[in-house]
């Protein structure tokens, strides 16, 4: 276990995170170092939106979001609860921050 190197988030490249769709498209993420800006691209009518918002604001909509949607459905669906990997703006994996 000697030979693990610790991960310093602000060296580490940007990952992106996806999630398909049902209706079609999808949902990514990118964050990146600390201090960098969370980018968000949803599927829109002619192109994808596009939204850059602070780490602080990200963790405020994961918790509204959390929070205001789970009332409202007697689960989550089925397409949401598979782990997420990351990788990066190819589409390539990335190793897990959490192994």
């Amino acid at each position: 276990m000697d030979d693990l190197v610790p991960v310093d988030l602000a060296d580490d490249p940007p990952r992106y995170y996806r999630i398909p769709l049902p209706s079609g498209g999808d949902v990514c993420v990118r964050i990146a170092g600390e201090g960098d800006p969370v980018l968000i691209s949803a599927p829109g009518q002619e192109r994808p939106v596009v939204t850059v918002v602070s780490r602080e604001v990200a963790w405020a909509l994961w918790a509204v979001l959390s929070d205001g949607l789970l009332p409202w459905t007697d689960a989550c669906p089925d397409w949401t609860r598979e782990v997420i990997e990351p990788t990066d703006e190819h589409g390539r994996p990335l190793p897990s921050l959490f192994l």
